[in-house]
């Protein structure tokens, strides 16, 4: 028997907590499968009046083995709305890059972005 991959709605999770919104997804599957629940998170952050979005996801860079990286993500969910209207507190983590170090945050991913702490691979 063929073991097909879950789907994306078990890896996708929006929960507030006092005025933060967390949203984390799978970074195997594609955005336009999970967009939807992206969607639905963003309208939750409008409804509940939260400050701060935090998008929480695995892989960082193309390199390492996911299909949705976690500034991609970002770069879509700030133009939803319920999220857009708050696009400056709409933050991400992310950080598989099968490595450990700081690096300069324009290194690959734009600065705009404004996350806190990346990883460097000397390769």
């Amino acid at each position: 028997h063929d073991k097909q991959p879950s789907t994306s709605k078990y890896h996708f999770f929006s929960q507030h907590i006092g005025n933060v919104l967390l949203i984390g997804f799978s970074g195997f599957h594609e955005y336009e499968e999970q967009k939807q629940f992206f969607e639905h998170a963003c309208q939750q952050a409008e409804n509940i009046n939260v400050k701060w979005i935090l998008l929480l996801s695995h892989w960082l860079t193309e390199r390492s083995g996911g299909n949705l990286m976690v500034q991609d993500a970002y770069s879509k969910v700030i133009d939803l709305k319920g999220c857009r209207e708050k696009k400056e507190f709409v933050k991400f983590f992310g950080g598989h890059e099968h490595c450990s170090g700081r690096i300069d945050p324009q290194r690959r991913i734009p600065k705009k972005y404004k996350t806190l702490i990346f990883l460097k691979c000397d390769m």
